[in-house]
């Protein structure tokens, strides 16, 4: 999920008397290089709409975030994908 897309559900739950919206990104909550040996992370295709997505589809965006702040192994630590 991107942070826009976290931003536009959180919007949609806001209470009326909020006073303020917070959305967390990896980069929010990575402790740095220093504690990190290796990162995973999954990827799932949940075929949305009835379309497959590629294993780039599903992974590269992530991958590629990571990448900007990680000097570290990564590795996709778990995959699946919808049967329906």
């Amino acid at each position: 999920m991107l942070t826009g897309d976290l931003l536009e559900r959180l919007k949609l739950r806001l209470p009326a008397d909020a006073y303020c919206l917070l959305g967390l990104t990896m980069h929010d909550l990575y402790p740095g290089n220093r504690w990190v040996d290796w990162v995973g992370f999954d990827g799932f295709n949940w075929a949305q709409a009835g379309e497959w997505n590629s294993f780039t589809a599903i992974v590269d965006n992530t991958y590629e975030e990571i990448d900007v702040f990680l000097n570290a192994v990564r590795r996709i630590a778990e995959g699946g994908t919808n049967v329906g």
